[in-house]
């Protein structure tokens, strides 16, 4: 349930451009994943999200998704 919630969260923010909260729905899919024991899937997510909050130069989002990934690694 939490993963097609997500899903359509950072769809309709794509549809809409919302770059922070696509990022951010990465960072929490990636949560779930390895949560869920899907490290490469989390990894992937982690990967996304840390390339987008560096684009949208926000330092603080993406320290946390750099912890994020570190943990999963």
């Amino acid at each position: 349930v939490a993963r097609r919630e997500f899903e359509e969260a950072r769809t309709l923010a794509e549809t809409l451009g919302m770059r922070p909260l696509v990022a951010s729905c990465h960072l929490s899919l990636g949560r779930l994943d390895r949560c869920a024991g899907n490290p490469d899937q989390a990894q992937e997510h982690f990967g996304i999200a840390t390339a987008m909050f560096r684009e949208m130069q926000m330092p603080f989002r993406l320290e946390q998704a750099e912890a994020e990934a570190q943990q999963t690694a």
